[in-house]
């Protein structure tokens, strides 16, 4: 039997999560787009070029392109994940990462482990 190690925190929000972790809003968009299973409903192409488009239709409110997803508003890069469901959001999010977690959510709260040891019994 192996038994896991690791440390473990709670969340109601995203915004704790990213509180708790090292990862960015960013990560979360780079991870919807690059998933295989998720389709975002408004999107033809990634959220990248959504926002781009988007933002290239109000020149005179959006005066500077944007070319990275940690230049999207917060405003917009939480629509696209309310549109997926933040569960959805995060699952993505963890799968992407080289790290193991555990991820188990009931409702609104969010109970994350991150793997950071094994023992062998």
């Amino acid at each position: 039997m192996t038994i896991l190690t690791g440390e473990q925190f709670v969340c109601e929000t995203i915004e704790q999560f990213f509180d708790r972790t090292s990862f960015e809003l960013a990560d979360v968009l780079e991870a919807i787009d690059n998933s295989d299973t998720t389709e975002m409903p408004r999107c033809d192409g990634t959220i990248l070029e959504d926002v781009q488009d988007y933002h290239k239709q109000y020149p005179e409110e959006f005066p500077e392109p944007i070319t990275e997803y940690r230049e999207i508003p917060r405003e917009e890069a939480m629509e696209y994940i309310w549109m997926i469901g933040e569960n959805q959001a995060l699952q993505l999010l963890l799968e992407r990462d080289e790290q193991d977690w555990v991820h188990l959510y009931n409702g609104m709260t969010h109970n994350f482990v991150k793997v950071t040891g094994s023992k062998e019994r």
